[in-house]
């Protein structure tokens, strides 16, 4: 059976919105400052690449407005919700997608707030994890 979320943003975690904004303006370097749902899905991707998802978020009341999120978002939720649950029948129930898009996503921050913390060159060494991750994709010619 299909289920159509009834939310209208993907929250973040009462403890984590200081750390979107600080992740935002250390992304932004000398360009545009990325958008809270680039922000939320790198996160999301980031904490799902470590394994790290948190369980119980202390919803903010604040987010990323579902109208934002793009259909390649979507799919990249899919996914990580496929893997999640094992499967393929989930893929019908957008608010689980969404509720476990939250959780990796907390997760992400969290990990993003402490590789910000640290002595050394967040953005080199996020893009060096970055490029780890990508190297070990596979894409079909």
């Amino acid at each position: 059976m299909r289920v159509v979320s009834k939310k209208t943003f993907l929250d973040f975690d009462k403890n984590s919105k200081d750390t979107y904004e600080l992740l935002g303006k250390k992304l932004a370097g000398i360009g545009k400052a990325p958008t809270n749902v680039d922000l939320f899905v790198f996160a999301m991707a980031y904490g799902f690449m470590n394994g790290n998802k948190v369980d119980a978020i202390q919803k903010s009341g604040t987010g990323v407005r579902i109208e934002y999120i793009k259909k390649n978002h979507e799919i990249l939720m899919s996914a990580i919700q496929l893997a999640e649950t094992g499967s393929a029948e989930s893929l019908l129930d957008q608010e689980q997608r969404f509720e476990i898009a939250e959780k990796y996503a907390e997760g992400g921050i969290r990990l993003l707030k402490d590789a910000a913390e640290q002595p050394g060159d967040f953005m080199q060494d996020i893009s060096g994890q970055m490029a780890l991750l990508f190297g070990q994709l596979e894409v079909p010619e």
